[in-house]
């Protein structure tokens, strides 16, 4: 993933980020990273608060996602220029990212039961059996979110996995703090508890812990292929199985797209 215009943290001492504003180099915003034991106790309350949210009915947690489509909506204004300055897309182009991200939503959300539902094996049914596969949360999901594209990313891997009945981790990339806290705060206006769906800005080192641990079930990461090698190489470390998506980024080289 491209830092350009953001200060990393290189070393673990480091507690803070800093946004640049694109343009003209400017601070934008300071986010602190939490310690050890702060990234401990979000991730034990993510997973605390799961079981509650998982029971809730499925009709209930797509009509909280209905609710998020409209409290974005009503945001779509304050918006384009906050985009703007954390990540240097012109305004004009913002208002056509909400709305694709707003189709996309409210796509998964009616293709949401149908796709949740028990799928019947009665095929294969014996004599005082029903066979079924039943699709059941898999708990805490890291969504490790970009840059370029952050709404229409982020409905992607956070919004099926609450209507799924997961809590979820938002890790955005440190150039658009802001977008990643707006989205969270319009599903928390919805109705989605704040443990249920938490945003935590993490350095690469603490990222790597996140991914790691046990109560981390399943790892979505959209960025560039040196970021998505340090993800599988930490979910490869971490004990257990743990499920991980990659979607990287490709360098251009002439006339074609090549892995890193």
């Amino acid at each position: 993933m491209s830092t350009a215009g953001t200060q990393i943290p290189q070393d673990a001492d480091t507690a803070s980020q800093t946004t640049l504003i694109p343009h003209n180099q400017q601070p934008l915003v300071i986010r602190s990273y939490p310690s050890q034991s702060q990234l401990e106790r979000s991730i034990q309350h993510a997973a605390a608060a799961q079981e509650k949210w998982a029971r809730l009915p499925l009709s209930q947690r797509i009509a909280i996602g209905r609710g998020f489509m409209e409290e974005f909506g009503n945001m779509r204004d304050e918006i384009p220029l906050e985009l703007t300055l954390q990540m240097g897309r012109p305004v004009s182009q913002i208002p056509g990212e909400i709305r694709g991200m707003l189709d996309r939503a409210d796509y998964m959300l009616n293709i949401a039961e149908s796709s949740l539902a028990d799928v019947s094996l009665t095929n294969t049914d014996k004599a005082g059996f029903r066979r079924y596969i039943k699709r059941v949360p898999l708990g805490v999901v890291l969504v490790v979110a970009p840059w370029n594209y952050p709404f229409l990313v982020m409905i992607n891997s956070v919004l099926p996995a609450l209507i799924a009945g997961n809590s979820v981790i938002i890790k955005p990339s440190p150039q658009t703090p802001l977008a990643a806290e707006r989205f969270a705060s319009a599903f928390h206006k919805a109705g989605v508890p704040r443990d249920v769906l938490q945003v935590i800005h993490l350095s690469p080192e603490l990222t790597s812990a996140a991914v790691k641990h046990p109560l981390v079930d399943f790892v979505s990461f959209t960025g560039s292929v040196a970021g998505g090698r340090a993800v599988d190489i930490a979910a490869a470390e971490a004990s257990g199985f743990k499920g991980v998506g990659l979607e990287v980024c490709l360098r251009w080289s002439s006339d074609r797209s090549i892995a890193d």
